[in-house]
């Protein structure tokens, strides 16, 4: 109650305190007076990167995703490379940090990773008083080096279908990265098997 009174109050009281403005802006001149201001500032430039919480291999995969080759990166440019890092599914969480350093009016990066765990395994099924009762079983592998492998695999077994699926991804860092990848998939499925009826055999007997 207390807020929608002081809600009212302000309504009331706007006219007032915009006579009390004694300059106004536009939006577009707002703009133009932010970005005549950011123009101002010089770009900032990461001139090295350290990197923690991983071994070499892994780092060295880390900087050439973020494109080490140069020795100083604006800090725009590591902007797009940082969530790609972000985002692979090797590393659980990074943390950047910046240090200016005041000799060469440039920064240095440190980024605290944390990878993700190497394997995970996975269970589930349907399972019921029917013959359609059905288990899964699946497997993921991380490789994490110089390079990133992803290992995977899955299957499905029961008495009405059963499958068996793998897969491999292999992806290559650079300022430009790609990956390889390729898959194997088998299904079985047998309708027989779950109809204990469809073959049952049926006597009939005629009596006078």
């Amino acid at each position: 109650m207390l807020q929608w009174i002081w809600a009212m109050l302000t309504l009331d009281s706007l006219q007032v305190i915009q006579e009390m403005v004694p300059r106004k802006m536009s939006l577009d001149e707002k703009n133009e007076g932010r970005k005549k201001f950011r123009s101002q500032f010089k770009p900032l430039v990461v001139e090295e990167i350290n990197i923690n919480g991983i071994d070499k291999a892994q780092g060295y995969y880390i900087r050439k995703m973020m494109g080490r080759n140069k020795s100083a990166i604006p800090l725009d440019q590591l902007k797009p490379t940082y969530f790609r890092i972000f985002s692979d599914d090797k590393i659980k969480s990074i943390f950047p940090q910046l240090e200016f350093n005041r000799e060469s009016n440039r920064f240095k990066m440190k980024l605290d990773v944390e990878k993700e765990r190497d394997l995970f395994v996975s269970f589930g099924g349907n399972f019921s008083s029917r013959s359609i009762n059905t288990g899964f079983v699946g497997l993921k592998y991380n490789l994490f080096g110089k390079t990133s492998a992803t290992l995977s695999a899955n299957s499905y077994f029961g008495r009405f279908y059963a499958s068996l699926h793998g897969d491999v991804r292999w992806d290559l860092p650079g300022t430009f990265p790609f990956s390889l990848s390729g898959s194997f998939t088998q299904n079985r499925w047998d309708y027989y098997k779950s109809l204990t009826t469809f073959f049952d055999d049926t006597n009939h007997h005629l009596c006078c």
